[in-house]
């Protein structure tokens, strides 16, 4: 007895099943990878799929504030240049230590105090270390957690 031999649309047909099978099964391979793995290219995408616990960021800047309480952002180029991440970078080393927290802060006032304009009623200005919750800076509450005042010292002006 002679065994029917298979038709090309039959092979066919399972060619495209197991390579479907195939495709499917590599797309859901990263699903059982502990959260902590990712690769390129199946990755997990961990930095949305794995929940922030952390949600606090503390930031290092410069404020100037008035005679009267008012907090006003000192310009890039009063603080060090017009490049922000060389300004990030100077006003979070100095903020590290009292000493260069304070003569920063000096060199800043005396800058201020040179330039004027808006900054004119500026009485002091302080290097701050400011803490905000990430999600609800962004949700608009902009106050911070936690204030830590690195330097403060007088505007003096000429």
């Amino acid at each position: 007895m002679k065994r029917p031999v298979p038709s090309t649309a039959s092979w066919q047909r399972w060619l495209a099943t197991g390579a479907g099978a195939a495709l499917l099964a590599l797309v859901l391979w990263p699903l059982t990878w502990p959260l902590s793995r990712d690769s390129y290219p199946l990755s997990n995408y961990p930095m949305f799929s794995i929940a922030r616990h952390a949600r606090r960021m503390s930031v290092e800047h410069v404020v100037a504030v008035s005679a009267n309480g008012q907090r006003m952002i000192v310009p890039l180029q009063l603080v060090a240049s017009n490049n922000v991440m060389h300004v990030a970078m100077t006003v979070g080393r100095a903020a590290q230590g009292p000493d260069s927290a304070q003569q920063l802060c000096e060199e800043i006032a005396a800058r201020v105090a040179r330039a004027g304009g808006r900054l004119g009623s500026a009485a002091v200005i302080e290097v701050v270390s400011s803490t905000f919750d990430g999600l609800a800076y962004f949700e608009g509450q902009r106050e911070p957690l936690q204030r830590d005042v690195r330097a403060r010292c007088p505007v003096v002006q000429e």
